[in-house]
């Protein structure tokens, strides 16, 4: 980092508290209109913040806006294009995760009025909460022209829960989505989807991982 000689780069070191907190400290940090955020085993291609930057203008400053990316392993071979965004988008999301981290865009001051939450025993399914929580409140634009690529790995921290750590992550989800006015209101009956597609990914997480023999 020391060798890149530019005014625009400021370096924060901070002690691991989980993803969520390392996140909402770099908003903190943050002087921009927009936050953007990359997690160290994952790539943006060089087209990624000038597309950022078209659709910006385009949409007049939308509040969030997601980029899409492309999936790939630790040998960067292609594995296949992430999930095509529709004009549903809100609703999609409520069906499961489909954004990756390094494609999303908030406008600061919403990031810092939504910071993700910080409970360690949601890791894993943080970014989605707090993506359905902004959704309740703001129109999701988006794009499907890929501008990064999701690495995937077998050391990622999210492949290695165990069942019990899976099942408090669904109480949790359940549990602050359930608390959020704003969210119930508009997505309400969508608790049972999203309570079904985390069992459903619970399961299916166990089964190839061999973690569990009991049913859930």
């Amino acid at each position: 980092i020391k060798k890149i000689q530019s005014p625009k780069l400021f370096y924060y070191k901070k002690e691991n508290a989980e993803r969520a907190a390392a996140r909402n400290f770099g908003v903190q940090k943050s002087c921009g209109n927009y936050v953007n955020f990359l997690d160290s085993d994952d790539l943006l291609y060089s087209h990624h913040l000038s597309t950022a930057l078209k659709l910006i203008f385009r949409v007049n400053m939308p509040e969030l806006f997601y980029l899409n990316s492309d999936i790939r392993n630790s040998e960067m071979k292609f594995l296949r294009n992430a999930t095509i965004i529709k004009d549903e988008f809100n609703q999609q999301l409520l069906k499961g995760n489909i954004l990756s981290c390094n494609g999303v865009f908030i406008k600061r001051e919403i990031a810092i009025k939504h910071p993700f939450n910080e409970n360690r025993q949601l890791s894993g399914t943080e970014d989605w909460e707090l993506w359905l929580r902004l959704s309740s409140r703001y129109k999701l634009h988006y794009s499907n022209e890929v501008t990064s690529s999701f690495i995937n790995h077998n050391d990622r921290s999210v492949l290695n829960a165990d069942e019990d750590q899976l099942k408090k992550r669904t109480e949790l989800l359940i549990h602050y989505l359930s608390q959020d006015s704003v969210f119930k209101e508009k997505y309400g009956s969508g608790i049972y989807r999203i309570k079904a597609h985390m069992l459903s990914y619970t399961a299916l997480h166990l089964s190839l991982n061999n973690k569990s023999s009991k049913a859930l």
